[in-house]
């Protein structure tokens, strides 16, 4: 099987796709999940100098239809090992190598080799004999992956050339673990705050309609579900290669547009309007339109130090220029109203598309952009 041993530039994008069957009814909603690992993809750009395009033209020129062996450069690291060596000494606890598998030893695009992996401990790959020795060497796993548009390239007066391929491996595994994030009411919830950097976030709110409009007269609308839906976004930076692992796993574990979680406002648009005591069964907010609006639903507090309360209320009242929410039970906690740096609704999401981008960018790490719609909670 052909490799690819181009190194692509800093910043690519790997994308996970799952397959859910979503049917909404007018109060509630049922997926099905359809696939139980995703397609990994990945779009990979080049700068090859006039020698390495040549070989990048005749490798795909020979091989374009077929399978290839695809490194994972995400997964990346640094090794040193003797020719004959079956033992790779190398952290595989976070990342995806797999036994039967193939890992690539590489020192530059003509001087790499591939080996196949027959066990794997956590910190030693045991693999067939290598062929040379290498020194500060790119150890990572391959992928078995499908070029179907081939290679693109952009040439200009100057010496180097720019190509761009897109490669998608069908042979996904289940990495699911939930275990990053704690639960709440049996859900995982996503308490990391999005971190933007230049980029923003999009949400909206709005509500299913049908429509009959024959174009003459008036048009009749009828609304086509119980509640508005609302859209949230969430971003995840992960800056090395232990936490981007955990956000993998934990991604794997709601495949997709399947699984729900947790997912908090981060808005601070709540204030607290009186101190909370462990045996209270009520919380009183300044009023922001709650009652009348939501007869249920969940809220979370955070505290100046960070510390996270998540409570359920049951019904909302007006009182005076305040709103108070009773709760499912005692509040269970000691929080006063100078100390309670965010309140905000707790909306329970799953993914709005089966797709996940993941855009690794050399020096910051990973970022994961995405938008969730809020669901009724099982």
């Amino acid at each position: 099987m052909s490799v690819w041993p181009f190194i692509p530039r800093d910043d690519f994008i790997e994308t996970l796709e799952w397959k859910t069957d979503v049917i909404r009814t007018y109060s509630a909603e049922q997926r099905i999940r359809l696939s139980d690992f995703p397609r990994q993809r990945f779009n990979l750009t080049h700068v090859l100098s006039p020698r390495q395009y040549q070989r990048a033209k005749l490798l795909m020129f020979n091989a374009a239809a077929g399978d290839w062996d695809l490194p994972v450069w995400a997964e990346k690291q640094t090794v040193s090992v003797s020719a004959a060596a079956t033992t790779i000494t190398i952290d595989t606890a976070t990342s995806d190598y797999r036994v039967g598998g193939k890992a690539i030893v590489w020192s530059d695009d003509e001087t790499y080799e591939t080996v196949t992996i027959s066990a794997d401990n956590g910190t030693n790959l045991t693999v067939s004999a290598l062929s040379a020795t290498y020194t500060n060497a790119l150890c990572m796993p391959v992928r078995t992956a499908r070029c179907v548009d081939g290679l693109s390239a952009s040439r200009t007066v100057e010496q180097y050339t720019e190509c761009s391929a897109e490669w998608t491996s069908y042979s996904g595994v289940d990495l699911s673990d939930s275990g990053l994030y704690s639960t709440y009411r049996s859900h995982p919830v996503c308490n990391t705050p999005a971190i933007l950097g230049t980029s923003t976030l999009e949400e909206r709110v709005s509500r299913i309609q049908d429509s009959v409009d024959n174009g003459m007269s008036a048009p009749y609308f009828d609304t086509a579900s119980s509640r508005a839906d609302v859209s949230l976004g969430v971003s995840w930076l992960r800056q090395s290669q232990s936490t981007l692992w955990s956000l993998r796993t934990f991604l794997h574990a709601l495949y997709g547009r399947q699984k729900g979680f947790w997912l908090p406002a981060y808005t601070r648009g709540m204030t607290l309007a009186a101190n909370v005591s462990s045996a209270d069964t009520t919380i009183t907010v300044q009023a922001v339109g709650l009652d009348g609006v939501l007869e249920a639903g969940d809220v979370m507090i955070q505290q100046i130090d960070g510390t996270q309360t998540f409570l359920q209320f049951t019904s909302v009242a007006t009182s005076g220029a305040n709103e108070v929410l009773t709760l499912s039970g005692a509040a269970g906690v000691n929080i006063t109203k100078t100390n309670a740096q965010t309140v905000c609704l707790l909306h329970f999401v799953r993914l709005s598309q089966d797709s996940v981008q993941i855009t690794h960018t050399n020096g910051i790490g990973a970022q994961i952009m995405v938008a969730c719609d809020e669901v009724p909670i099982p």
